[in-house]
């Protein structure tokens, strides 16, 4: 009795590797994209701490021409930083995407090679079960004439 072997074992190793590194991939992507969301939050709320105190010294009446033409070049540099980490944002949210377009596609790929693992197994079980019965009848066919 001979033993299965997937003709394309290789294919599929090689395929559950790369699914395992493109998972770890994704992680680290889906990671960065939430850190820089995380330093995008922190930035608003060093925004809305600015404002208010901003706001507090206008309504004190405490500010001068210089002071307001701080806070102008301070805001400006907010937004610059803002606008700055929503592109990040956009770039890692772009290769997370991919990483994890890349992980699907190979998913896919391994799930039809262990489909196709399995057809081959239930053809060889067929072709073993055949084999065996050819082996049973030749027995039985030499049993009875060696009888009679």
């Amino acid at each position: 009795m001979k033993v299965f072997k997937f003709t394309l074992q290789s294919l599929l190793n090689v395929k559950n590797t790369m699914e395992k590194q493109q998972k770890a991939e994704l992680a680290a992507a889906n990671a960065r994209l939430a850190a820089l969301r995380q330093e995008l939050e922190v930035i608003l709320l060093d925004l809305a701490g600015q404002k208010t105190e901003y706001f507090r010294a206008l309504n004190g009446g405490e500010l001068t021409p210089s002071d307001l033409q701080m806070w102008s070049v301070g805001f400006k540099v907010m937004r610059e930083r803002i606008n700055l980490q929503k592109k990040k944002i956009e770039t890692a949210e772009g290769e997370q995407r991919r990483a994890q377009r890349k992980v699907i596609e190979t998913m896919k790929e391994r799930k039809m090679l262990e489909k196709l693992k399995e057809r081959q197994l239930a053809e060889y079980r067929i072709a073993q079960a055949a084999e065996d019965a050819a082996a049973v009848d030749e027995f039985l066919s030499a049993k009875i004439h060696m009888e009679g």
